[in-house]
């Protein structure tokens, strides 16, 4: 009896697993599986280069980046480079919001100065602006202008097309009956047009930052004192490229970590709307 119950035991206790498994939070589930398919990417990197199936020379090898990395980050210049980045990042992605909104809301309220611009805006929304990159740093220089600049080019032309085309999807029957009322232009902006446009200017939040990050990190390629960018550049220049993989980690933590902070803004400003 004891022998044949055993199987039944065997899969009670898998049933028993697998519900434990299930009971964990899918946000913890979801990580795990990150952490593993990461786990395995640097395994086979640092298990192929050992082996000799590629050569560290040319893609770099794990286990060399991870202390190259720890021992730039302890003694070198990484945390003071990603604080030039994360500035210059912040500087343009600010100021080309509130300048792009501004520019969009005037031309709702200059239907004159939108015809005029229009064909402008799309000239400037179809030129790559890391084009205007070497102009810009011959002008302003290496420091922290051109990237702020860069940033900036980068950010202010999609807040003032997106809310441009935010203030043509108003409703016009809202906007009609406040003129029925008597409304003044600036109430009409402020009860309506302002309200419909801002959600749709704040889930553009997180493209932006992307661009204002490409601009700095552009910048400092191309000519720069300090940044994540110019890390790596003087380290690809000098062939470590061991350093120049902690870099582009760097960047890309960075990356991801502003992009967080950035979601939760947003979160937090659309969901303050709604109450």
């Amino acid at each position: 009896m004891a022998t044949g119950l055993r199987p039944l035991e065997v899969t009670g206790k898998r049933a028993a697993r697998s519900r434990s498994w299930t009971r964990v939070p899918a946000t913890l589930r979801v990580n795990a599986w990150r952490v593993l398919l990461l786990a395995v990417i640097f395994s086979a990197w640092e298990a192929a280069v050992n082996q000799g199936s590629i050569s560290a020379q040319f893609v770099g090898k794990p286990s060399i980046i991870a202390r190259q990395w720890v021992d730039v980050a302890l003694h070198g210049t990484l945390f003071y480079d990603t604080w030039v980045t994360l500035t210059e990042t912040f500087a343009g992605f600010g100021s080309g919001i509130l300048i792009g909104a501004a520019c969009g809301f005037l031309m709702w309220w200059w239907p004159g100065l939108a015809r005029v611009l229009d064909p402008f805006l799309v000239m400037l929304n179809s030129t790559p602006r890391i084009a205007l990159a070497p102009v810009i740093i011959i002008v302003l220089g290496i420091g922290f202008n051109s990237k702020w600049a860069l940033s900036f080019a980068n950010v202010v032309i999609v807040a003032w097309l997106t809310v441009y085309e935010g203030t043509k999807v108003v409703d016009r029957d809202l906007v009609t009956l406040m003129r029925a009322l008597n409304a003044s232009r600036w109430q009409i902006f402020t009860k309506i047009v302002y309200p419909t446009v801002l959600p749709t200017l704040i889930s553009t939040f997180k493209i932006c930052i992307g661009f204002a990050l490409i601009g700095a990190v552009v910048g400092e390629f191309i000519s720069a004192k300090a940044g994540l960018g110019h890390f790596i550049w003087k380290s690809g220049s000098i062939y470590e490229l061991n350093l120049v993989w902690a870099g582009i980690f760097t960047l890309m933590i960075v990356s991801f970590l502003v992009y967080l902070v950035i979601d939760r803004f947003e979160r937090a400003l659309l969901s303050w709307r709604r109450s």
